[in-house]
């Protein structure tokens, strides 16, 4: 049986919302940074089984900290449009009651829990005519409790391009 979860959960963040301008006409500039910890007993969390089906258990007592860092910069000029923005995060989640060590003697990470992961995606758009690039990257999941069995870090492309052509001389918009 699952017990339920409970737990503390703590945020701080820094966001500049409206985007910075830098000097350079229609060039702006938006971040945010958000830090965090949580403390949690009785989290739940899904592992395989030896037949290969996951499972909900407990873990009873983890602690997640970490940071979170978003940056989005935009030019427009008349219908060109370019974007770019960025994601990277670190989150350091560990069983805190675990016998179970790194060899180090540290606490070790949550099985499958990656520590980095990042994000990026760059837009080029004129007119009704655009293209992307987007991708994604995830550092070294566990999978065992103390940290030696793990899986390689991968990373993910997509691009495409898109075509939006104009339907009626006015905007419409449905709801």
């Amino acid at each position: 049986d699952l017990n339920a979860e409970e737990g503390y959960n703590y945020k701080v963040s820094l966001k500049n919302v409206h985007g910075a301008d830098f000097g350079i006409r229609n060039l702006y500039i938006n971040y945010e940074v958000l830090c965090f910890a949580r403390d949690m007993r009785n989290q739940i969390i899904w592992m395989p089984t030896r037949e290969g089906t996951w499972e909900p258990s407990n873990a009873s007592d983890t602690r997640a900290q970490g940071c979170d860092l978003r940056v989005r910069a935009q030019y427009r000029f008349n219908s060109l449009v370019i974007r770019y923005e960025q994601g990277a995060e670190y989150c350091d989640a560990v069983y805190r009651d675990q016998v179970i060590k790194r060899p180090d003697g540290s606490d070790s990470q949550m099985m499958y829990m990656p520590l980095y992961t990042a994000s990026g995606n760059a837009f080029v758009g004129l007119k009704q005519l655009g293209a992307f690039v987007h991708w994604q990257y995830c550092g070294f999941r566990y999978t065992s409790t103390d940290n030696t069995g793990y899986l390689e870090p991968y990373r993910l492309w997509n691009t495409g391009v898109s075509y939006n052509p104009p339907l009626f001389k006015r905007a419409v918009s449905l709801a």
